[in-house]
């Protein structure tokens, strides 16, 4: 069975996970299932929060799944784990069913039983592909850690994306790429170093969007670039589907990148646009 089949059958998998969460609580995701809980025992938010020790916003931004109103994903889990334990739920899946509702974790995992090897296949190969994988990570890795701490003079052409000229002093305008590229360029003038992406966070496919989704979805967002190398004022510009706005904000929240610098000065970058895609699931 090829990787691709694999795949088809975990996303299967994780379909019907979510269907039986579904079936066993009668909710969606699970912050609705906490916030019906929470009600079902007539307690506010603010009940919440003087027993848990958990903010009222922090709360909130469980049951609507809005990452913009929690804080570091480090807590997170342990937030949503005592919100559910406080309501005297099992916190495990709970917990689990919360990361892949705003897409911290993938509801897709291929495991390695969901693949066929043929009697042919020597049993090394597939230790010999794990070893390629960690030699192109590491090489991945090398190449990003260069780029970042090797100074390049501002007109030479690596500092250029394809497709994306260098404009003049006069041109100032944002620029508008896909996420998949590995180097994003900030569009300022020529005295100006460049601004790029050192880490990427893919936005998840919002599975509550699936259903009333064309095959191609896409998000354009316009956001800044702060000195330390932090996305901020986000906001979306247009949207061919608005179910898919949070989860594309959610992820561009969470880029980090190497700061444009001006005279070894590391500076903003503001109203910058970028657009992502959403793929419809096979």
């Amino acid at each position: 069975m090829t990787g691709k089949s694999a795949e088809i059958l975990n996303m299967e998998a994780a379909r019907a996970k979510r269907q039986d969460f579904a079936a066993n609580t009668g909710f969606d995701t699970a912050g609705a299932y906490l916030k019906g809980e929470r009600e079902a025992l007539g307690l506010s938010l603010e009940d919440v929060s003087k027993k848990t020790h958990i903010k009222t916003n922090h709360l909130n931004g469980i049951e609507t799944g809005d990452l913009s109103l929690l804080p570091a994903r480090a807590y997170v889990s342990g937030f949503v784990k005592t919100y559910a334990e406080h309501l005297g739920l099992d916190a495990s899946p709970i917990v689990t069913r919360f990361k892949e509702d705003v897409g911290l974790i993938t509801t897709v995992e291929v495991e390695a039983s969901s693949f066929d090897v043929s009697d042919t296949v020597d049993e090394l190969e597939p230790r010999e592909m794990s070893l390629w994988a960690v030699i192109a990570i590491l090489g991945f890795m090398f190449w990003c850690g260069w780029k970042i701490a090797i100074p390049q003079d501002a007109t030479s052409p690596a500092d250029q994306l394809e497709g994306f000229p260098k404009p003049s002093l006069a041109t100032v305008a944002p620029a508008i790429i896909d996420i998949d590229q590995q180097a994003i360029e900030v569009l300022q003038s020529d005295a100006d170093l460049l601004a790029r992406l050192v880490e990427k966070v893919t936005p998840i496919y919002p599975r509550l969007c699936e259903g009333r989704a064309a095959p191609n979805e896409n998000v354009e967002i316009s956001f800044n670039i702060t000195a330390d190398g932090r996305v901020a004022g986000t906001r979306v510009l247009s949207s061919t589907n608005a179910c898919f706005e949070r989860s594309a904000l959610n992820a561009i929240k969470r880029w980090r990148f190497s700061p444009r610098m001006v005279e070894g000065v590391a500076q903003p970058s503001y109203d910058q646009v970028y657009r992502m895609g959403f793929k419809k699931p096979a």
